[in-house]
């Protein structure tokens, strides 16, 4: 099957593309597909023009600008045209609102190309356009493409069990829905030097937490800074490594501040994927904090799943999809993160017990590889396809 993959953005910074869309594609590949992923980096301009291969995977960037006006009219339009001369038989798009799935409706309009979206996060109202900001125009109208388009496509995928309910009840067939949660194609800390003392030296004496992740606005992180209050309070002092940076991030450093944490917390700044294992090995205990709404909810969050391939002892959030990842008491454990006792309470538990956090983090890493690897989740990609092609 050739099976063209059109993403919303570029590899980087963001991580629909890299972390999802990618692996996927190297499935696929690996599976016998002619598989090409087209992309329009607006977010990084560097990238535009450029084509190459990615382990048997094709990458076409188109020729973009930074995000304007001219760019959301042209780049639908330059992605649609890019994809036809391809040829594929089938078009999965990435992102329920956006570029990639402006191109996949065009597709379809031309009447020769079956199309496959993929929802990931929520992306309208009670989601990302309420997280950054958005006017109520921008918002109505990212409702509009979230809740209408996917109805048009001949599949539609989705990355957490939320959404694929959100998908029904906007009307898309349950036959046409197809649940698609984020996997491993790559051991994070493959290679590295098994010898935690020496990876971690750098970080000082305490027992070493990390958070990796965007710091969006409304950030979460918050409740891992009162949890390490909390920890201080009961005699326990732990450094917080945080691989990441966003908007949040100098409010978030204030509230260290105040909270009298400053000192404990280590602000690594974002990393390449690539370049994460090392601060994965060094953490004794792997943080999601995640408070219960929708966005939280609709989300797959793929920081559980690296935090699962590493092998670390895992504190996460009681929400969403979170508990299709982790069994508490099994491979991690599940809290209700906005009860800052009930969260540190379990950080401690795990500080405590080494034993305990060596077998939770084996049992995590044997889970994700065994059931949420991309070689076996591409096959549910494979039934979409079937499913849009008729």
């Amino acid at each position: 099957m050739r099976i063209a993959i059109v993403g919303p953005f570029a590899f980087w910074p963001k991580a629909t593309v890299s972390r999802r869309a990618l692996p996927l594609a190297r499935a696929l590949a690996r599976a016998g597909h002619d598989v090409a992923i087209f992309l329009p980096p607006f977010d990084d301009p560097s990238q535009a023009g450029k084509t190459f291969q990615v382990d048997g995977v094709l990458v076409v960037n188109i020729q973009t600008g930074p995000d304007s006006l001219l760019t959301r009219f042209v780049a639908p339009v330059r992605l649609t045209l890019a994809v036809a001369r391809w040829r594929p038989d089938v078009v999965h798009t990435f992102k329920a609102a956006g570029y990639a799935v402006t191109a996949g409706l065009y597709l379809r309009l031309m009447g020769r190309y079956p199309w496959v979206l993929d929802a990931d996060d929520l992306e309208g109202s009670g989601g990302w356009a309420g997280v950054n900001g958005y006017g109520p125009l921008t918002t109505r109208f990212i409702d509009l493409q979230e809740r209408r388009l996917p109805r048009l496509a001949g599949a539609v995928t989705a990355a957490s069990r939320y959404l694929a309910a959100e998908l029904a009840r906007w009307g898309v067939p349950a036959g046409r829905v197809f649940y698609l949660p984020n996997g491993i194609d790559r051991d994070p800390v493959g290679g590295l030097p098994p010898d935690q003392a020496a990876l971690r030296r750098e970080f000082g004496p305490d027992p070493v937490l990390i958070f990796v992740g965007y710091l969006t606005r409304h950030s979460d992180l918050d409740l891992a800074l009162h949890a390490l209050v909390r920890l201080r309070a009961s005699g326990l002092r732990a450094t917080l490594l945080v691989v990441g940076d966003g908007p949040a991030l100098p409010g978030l450093q204030t509230l260290a501040g105040s909270l009298g944490v400053s000192e404990q917390v280590r602000w690594v700044g974002r990393l390449r994927p690539e370049d994460l294992g090392p601060y994965l090995i060094a953490a004794d205990v792997a943080l999601y904090p995640c408070r219960d709404r929708p966005i939280n909810r609709a989300k797959c969050a793929m920081k559980l799943v690296e935090y699962m391939a590493a092998g670390r002892a895992i504190v996460a959030g009681r929400v969403g999809q979170n508990p299709e990842y982790i069994v508490d008491g099994e491979s991690g454990r599940l809290v209700d993160c906005e009860d800052p006792d009930e969260f540190a309470g379990a950080i401690a538990g795990l500080l405590a017990n080494p034993g305990l956090r060596a077998w939770l983090g084996a049992e995590a890493r044997r889970r994700v590889f065994a059931e949420f690897s991309w070689g076996r989740l591409a096959g549910v990609a494979e039934q979409a396809y079937r499913v849009a092609l008729g």
